[in-house]
């Protein structure tokens, strides 16, 4: 494809274990997500959640990278299967995901798939994490849900939010929090409570979420044209009757600017004393998962591409949770 407008300052890396990744995905997809339809799990093969992952975490070791996997694939799915979900749904789904995590609540053979899968996840990750980050991780899921209920409304009845309504959403609903989560699982170095849920590194998490956000809708949005209004692109030509060209030039905009943002609030990071250390490792991790993002898109996905993704009305009438 043609080199894209959007770019980053930071290098881009992938794991030695990527082509294992991606193997184990399809498996996976095979064996443990065998309840969708054979097209849908077609289609997401070629979406390459391995090589996502991979991308993203590209030093982690080969044991955490499997966890990190097992998640990118669960968020995929789950994202495409209750996309259209009730109200009723998604409160069930969120209380019972974050209870989970939490090690509130068991997921029983006979449980949704999506419990089931959510509870080898988290025992993973609680055989390396401090139960304060596994509390961490069970709020970010649930923050995620809760902008999945917020685009609903939307969605439901196709009607375009405001840019401002779609800003406030997106940084929630694109499924990102959880993996800036997954940072502290790469670098075996989970930050405090104190020190991640500080303010100066609270604005640095949401930024990394809008920026990829952005460049998400930014690959997007020729997919979700006609079937979606959350996109900003499509969001900017509806509220300012804009041309795609004036729309996606709004965006890259925004983008920029948050990008500025972020570089300038990692430039200047407060005394965290002997947790510094680990901050700066943190940052450089989200510098990786930034720009591997962008590259996975031009490198290794097809999910953007004609028949690349679930149809519009493959998960029309999912059974409550």
């Amino acid at each position: 494809m043609a080199e894209p407008l959007l770019r980053y300052p930071f290098d881009d890396s992938i794991s030695t274990y990527a082509d294992e990744m991606e193997q184990m995905t399809r498996e996976w997809l095979q064996n443990d997500y065998s309840f969708l339809p054979p097209e849908v799990r077609t289609r997401y093969a070629k979406t390459k959640t391995g090589y996502l992952t991979a991308r993203f975490f590209p030093h982690a070791s080969k044991e955490r990278l499997v966890a990190l996997s097992m998640c990118s694939l669960w968020g995929l799915a789950f994202d495409d299967y209750y996309e259209h979900a009730d109200l009723k749904t998604y409160d069930i789904l969120r209380k019972k995901i974050g209870a989970i995590i939490r090690g509130e609540a068991v997921a029983g053979k006979d449980t949704n798939a999506f419990y089931r899968q959510m509870a080898i996840i988290a025992k993973k990750f609680r055989s390396w994490m401090p139960e304060h980050w596994m509390h961490r991780f069970a709020h970010s899921m649930e923050k995620y849900i809760d902008g999945m209920i917020e685009e609903s409304v939307y969605k439901r009845e196709q009607l375009f939010p405001t840019p401002k309504e779609y800003e406030n959403i997106r940084w929630k609903s694109v499924d990102v929090l959880q993996m800036i989560d997954g940072v502290e699982v790469a670098t075996e170095l989970p930050l405090s409570d104190l020190v991640r849920h500080h303010p100066h590194m609270e604005a640095i998490a949401v930024l990394v979420c809008r920026i990829i956000a952005w460049c998400n809708d930014y690959f997007s949005v020729q997919k979700e044209t006609g079937r979606d209004v959350m996109n900003l692109i499509l969001v900017l030509q509806y509220a300012y009757k804009q041309s795609r060209a004036d729309a996606v030039s709004k965006l890259l905009l925004q983008h920029d600017v948050d990008l500025g943002k972020y570089r300038q609030l990692t430039a200047t990071l407060p005394d965290f004393g002997r947790e510094q250390a680990a901050v700066t490792k943190f940052i450089e991790y989200n510098n990786l998962m930034i720009a591997g993002h962008w590259r996975w898109y031009i490198t290794d996905t097809l999910r953007y591409k004609s028949g690349g993704s679930p149809a519009i009305d493959a998960f029309a009438d999912v059974p409550a949770s």
